[in-house]
């Protein structure tokens, strides 16, 4: 029997209404204007379909009302942009984000603001907000149900964003703690903590792991673990979703079942486990779609009548789409329904179609592939990335899951009731899935990854084929899968790769291969995005960070690098000028042996690679306007044969200096000065003659950088230019027989 769709169709009304409210919020003040945006449409459907009349007409008025809604939970515009006194409800565990050189970590702790004062001004609102506070100011007693009073700045809604951004400017005040559920809950997070912490020889990723994965707490997850969760494809198991509710409820009726209840006292016992759960880990979007789903399903089966999918998800998107139209734009409501939906349409079809695969591995293959393939045009609308490795890191830990969620939920209570801390072995669980995270994570980015995906891809595909294609075509199948494989092997295989200058806007960021690990010189701004370039190291170690100079376009991303990655040195230009971005590096640096000083005539070996040092001359002492002319000139030299040079931002006087202090031969590539800035020696691309130049700046950037005068300059020596900011990150690949340059 097929679905009943009318509530999808209310469904969609309300997500239109919502959505369009919530982006922009004048229009749901508008009324009229409203009614005839909707309406105009609605009329058209009802003239060629009049048996929607009632739906459509419900939807209409779903759809003013989720409009009506989402202007209601708008910030007050008087507010936005200036330093207000706020007062509100944390509602989650912060996480620990990466913030510029120079300054203290931040936390990003989500809030939900009841009362915004600004002087004289006062609203009482009703608004979803991350609350980005100095973890210095945050007190170490805070956790989730506390109410909070704090001063700061609400900043203007981001694109996609369902919640506020508020800097905090001091710290933070708790003027109450939490109480009931919410107390209850912080105290299972405690002794689930200790319980994971006090585990002999305990990983401490592991055990962040499992406080993420039975209670959704992010905030113990290292930035690096966060980094390979998200790349292998298994963030979403520390988003509590519904997955999470059919363990612990499903544990819970099996309990009442055991002691002999009825139907009706299990699914009471089941609605109890739920909104308990619930309230202990938060309101996030996944979890308030999951247990409102729950519990539509939960009434279906005492009344007799379990519920179906597709109708009960549609009733659930309506009502919390009334409730909190924000969810309109949450990424995470959007793939917690996305891949809802799907499951409920397309797992068990899929399953039905792998007959040729053992009967234990068909139903959790098809949910794995459902699931990604539902949610993938999300993620990649959003810019995130979606690899072949979640598939089968998503198989391998599926197993997992619940032991570690069911073991991590015992562990807790037994510590809250009994005040025994339990030491738990979901831990070791925990462990194997931080393994697969990494490996997943390792393999992607190896350079035989896309090998082994594309064999596997293929081998699946064939022995699919080979089963279900009648005897006679059986092995033209064979033979044409064979042969399309080995060609998208030829084409796809590891690739050499020499050096990448990164995509990180206006600023510079390269990452050099040194054969045995890998080199990063400079580390762009604070808001690059370093984790494309990092990621291509695939399982290679970080040997050294290079400094160039103490511009912030050059060390911004240092906290990021240093957050993922595990240098084993970092090196900088001798005699900096006393700064603030200066003694932010020395800082980062003191934690890691300090900063090691470059000096011109040192020769630096990673590997096979030899690093030479040109500039800065010893004993220069760079004053603070000086800062671009002081630094650190870098010679690359591979056993092969193929030299680069790295200039950082040096201006003309050095560059005369330099050309006359050493005698270059050619180069094959070079970072063309400053970003490619008019401020250039004529004879400075004369001298260095390379094959490939490259200026790194930013799409549309305010300083003209690369000028066109510098580009024609080294055009006119017979260097192939290439520009990060209309090409992406540029990759030089080869070796001495032949370079190639490729973009993105």
């Amino acid at each position: 029997m097929p679905p009943d769709r009318r509530t999808l169709w209310l469904a969609a009304a309300a997500w239109v209404g919502a959505a369009g409210g919530w982006a922009a919020g004048s229009l749901g003040r508008s009324l009229p204007l409203t009614a005839c945006l909707l309406l105009a449409p609605l009329t058209v459907i009802l003239i060629r379909r009049p048996r929607y009349g009632p739906v459509m007409v419900i939807g209409a008025a779903a759809a003013v009302v989720g409009l009506i809604g989402a202007d209601v939970r708008q910030a007050p515009s008087p507010a936005v942009s200036r330093m207000c006194d706020l007062a509100g409800t944390a509602t989650g565990t912060g996480r620990q984000v990466a913030t510029a050189v120079g300054q203290a970590s931040e936390v990003a702790v989500p809030m939900n603001v009841h009362t915004v004062v600004c002087g004289d001004q006062r609203w009482q609102v009703d608004l979803p907000a991350r609350v980005l506070v100095l973890i210095d100011d945050l007190p170490e007693s805070a956790s989730p149900g506390q109410d909070w009073r704090l001063r700061g700045r609400l900043e203007p809604r981001e694109p996609l964003r369902s919640d506020l951004l508020v800097r905090a400017e001091g710290p933070v005040d708790i003027v109450g703690e939490p109480h009931g559920v919410a107390a209850f809950g912080a105290t299972l997070r405690r002794h689930l903590d200790e319980a994971t912490t006090d585990a002999p020889g305990a990983d401490p990723d592991a055990a962040a792991l499992v406080s993420g994965i039975a209670l959704g707490d992010e905030s113990r997850q290292s930035p690096e673990l966060a980094w390979w969760m998200r790349l292998s494809g298994l963030a979403h198991l520390t988003a509590v979703s519904g997955g999470n509710f059919v363990i612990a409820v499903g544990m819970v009726v099996l309990a009442a079942r055991w002691v002999g209840f009825g139907l009706g006292l299990q699914s009471v016992a089941g609605g109890v486990a739920l909104l308990g759960y619930a309230l202990v880990v938060g309101p996030q979007p996944s979890v308030m779609r999951a247990a409102v789903m729950a519990a539509v399903g939960l009434v279906g089966i005492a009344l007799g009548g379990p519920a179906r999918g597709l109708p009960v998800l549609g009733a659930t998107v309506t009502f919390l789409l009334l409730l909190s139209p924000e969810l309109a734009w949450s990424p995470g409501f959007m793939l917690s329904v996305a891949a809802t939906a799907s499951l409920q349409s397309f797992t068990h079809p899929l399953a039905a179609r792998l007959g040729f695969l053992p009967g234990p591995a068909r139903l959790p293959l098809a949910v794995a592939v459902t699931a990604q393939l539902a949610t993938a045009p999300i993620l990649l609308a959003l810019g995130a990335s979606v690899s072949w490795v979640a598939v089968p890191a998503n198989l391998v830990v599926a197993p997992l899951i619940a032991p570690i969620t069911v073991l991590g939920l015992v562990a807790a209570a037994i510590g809250t009731l009994l005040g025994v801390a339990v030491v738990t072995p979901a831990v070791l669980c925990g462990a194997v899935v931080v393994r697969v995270a990494a490996g997943a994570t390792w393999l992607l980015h190896s350079p035989w990854g896309a090998v082994v995906g594309q064999a596997a891809i293929a081998a699946l595909f064939l022995a699919w084929g080979i089963t279900r294609a009648g005897a006679r075509w059986r092995a033209p199948l064979a033979i044409l899968v064979a042969v399309a494989a080995v060609w998208s092997l030829g084409r796809t295989g590891p690739q050499k790769w020499r050096l990448i200058a990164c995509d990180v806007g206006q600023g510079t960021a390269v990452l050099i291969n040194t054969g045995q690990g890998a080199l990063m010189v400079d580390t762009g701004p604070a808001d690059s995005d370093l984790d494309d370039c990092l990621t291509r190291m695939g399982s290679a170690s970080l040997d050294a960070v290079v400094l160039s100079h103490h511009h912030i376009d050059h060390v911004g991303g240092l906290p990021r690098v240093l957050s993922v990655r595990r240098p084993a040195a970092i090196y900088g230009p001798g005699g900096a000028p006393a700064s603030s971005t200066a003694a932010g590096v020395a800082d980062l640096a003191g934690a890691r042996g300090g900063l090691q000083s470059l000096t011109a005539g040192q020769r630096l070996e990673f590997g096979p690679l030899s690093v030479t040092i040109l500039w800065p001359p010893p004993g220069r002492s760079t004053p603070t306007d000086e800062v671009n002319n002081g630094s650190a000139v870098l010679l690359l030299e591979w056993p092969d044969g193929v030299r680069a040079l790295l200039p950082g931002d040096i201006e003309p006087e050095s560059q005369r200096r330099l050309m006359a202090s050493w005698q270059l031969p050619p180069v094959d590539v070079v970072v063309i000065p400053h970003h490619g800035s008019d401020h250039q020696d004529p004879r400075f691309a004369q001298w260095l003659r390379p094959a490939v130049a490259i200026a790194s700046a930013g799409a549309g950037n305010s300083y003209g950088h690369p000028a066109a005068e510098t580009v024609a300059e080294y055009h006119a020596v017979g260097a192939a230019v290439r520009r990060t900011d209309t090409d992406g990150a540029v990759v030089v690949s080869g070796d001495a027989g032949g370079l190639s340059v490729s973009g993105g």
